[in-house]
């Protein structure tokens, strides 16, 4: 019987369309690969948000046969419903190519746009593909097709989502941080800036501090107060990073005492912040400080 399964799917392999590079559509931030085209399958498998993978589009089906490109190893294959893959590269056609000194070896763009009459290509890497308009990037740049000018770029560990609204294009850079009910983590964007056709050139906008706190309430912070004299003196911990995290909500929500902890958190903890908790913060400190600015 399991033979028989193996031969079927080697047989519909073989009789799908010409291969596509895909990349998923999930808010789980992965997808899982079923042994054949459906729920009632076993999982052999995932594929994680930034991953590529070849897929093959089938007409007669909603689960698309798919195939892993490891780094190492053996590629793993199976089968994800069709509306958990988007493509890696746009259907629109390209106005122009990608530069290996744009942060990619790839020579075709991930996102082709026209704001007015200037054509731009957005290269970078690609993390999630929601729509034809609207992609989840990192590492990345958007250039003017005509003057080869570098409108705007950023850097590997900047995660952004842009989207382009035929009139203009939008770039919400993202964090993730403690925001959600009961300061559950999500990712979020925390500012946007705009680029616009003005007088036939791209005009870069000012930019905008986005951060929602809607779901934080004064019972949260407050909570989260009469904790802080627990961490005193506390030193390294494992949850280092959601104290910090959290510090950063109360005072952008208004409160002073943990503004005062978190400009003076290595003495607070008797502990010098390194590694992820380290950059953790740097970027934290970036969010309160673009909340002031902006």
């Amino acid at each position: 019987m399991r033979y028989l399964q193996l031969l079927i799917c080697l047989l519909l392999f073989s009789e799908l369309s010409a291969q596509k590079i895909g990349i998923i559509n999930d808010p789980d931030g992965y997808t899982n690969i079923r042994s054949g085209q459906g729920m009632n399958y076993d999982i052999v498998g995932k594929i994680n948000e930034a991953d590529e993978f070849n897929y093959f589009p089938d007409s007669e089906s909603n689960w698309w046969a798919v195939e892993t490109i490891p780094r190492i190893g053996t590629p793993l294959k199976g089968y994800v419903h069709k509306s958990r893959i988007q493509p890696y590269y746009p259907e629109e056609s390209v106005y122009c190519n990608c530069h290996q000194t744009y942060n990619t070896q790839d020579t075709k763009p991930v996102m082709s746009t026209q704001v007015g009459h200037i054509n731009l290509a957005i290269c970078g890497y690609l993390l999630q593909r929601q729509s034809a308009k609207s992609i989840k990037i990192s590492g990345f740049t958007i250039t003017n097709c005509e003057t080869d000018e570098v409108i705007r770029s950023y850097g590997d560990l900047r995660t952004c989502q842009v989207i382009y609204n035929g009139r203009f294009v939008e770039i919400f850079e993202l964090i993730r941080l403690p925001i959600g009910k009961g300061f559950q983590w999500i990712q979020t964007p925390y500012k946007t800036v705009e680029l616009s056709d003005v007088s036939g050139a791209i005009a870069i906008g000012k930019e905008q501090f986005v951060l929602d706190l809607s779901d934080i309430t004064d019972s949260d912070v407050n909570s989260f107060v009469d904790e802080l004299p627990s961490y005193k003196g506390k030193g390294y911990f494992d949850e280092v990073e959601t104290f910090i995290g959290k510090l950063l909500v109360c005072t952008l929500k208004g409160n002073k005492q943990c503004e005062a902890v978190f400009n003076d958190i290595r003495n607070y903890l008797d502990y010098a912040l390194d590694g992820a908790a380290s950059e953790f913060y740097s970027d934290c400190t970036s969010v309160l400080e673009n909340s002031k600015s902006l």
